[in-house]
């Protein structure tokens, strides 16, 4: 439903994601057609503050769509 209402991408790299939340993410993008994404922001204080810029970097996929826009 959200891929048919739009949804175009998925987070795959940032601190709270597992190694298990990665590969159910990737699964999903590969039956979706969705491009991942890479991200460091802090959503709060049960993430780990200790998060410095490049850490999570974009997957491939989520580049080649930004610079595709």
């Amino acid at each position: 439903e959200l891929v048919r209402r739009g949804l175009a991408g998925l987070e795959l790299n940032h601190p709270s994601n597992s190694g298990r939340d990665k590969s159910v993410i990737r699964q999903y993008a590969g039956n979706y057609g969705l491009f991942l994404t890479g991200g460091s922001d802090y959503h709060g204080k049960f993430e780990r503050p200790e998060v410095v810029v490049g850490d999570y970097i974009s997957d491939e996929s989520g580049a080649a769509e930004i610079c595709r826009v």
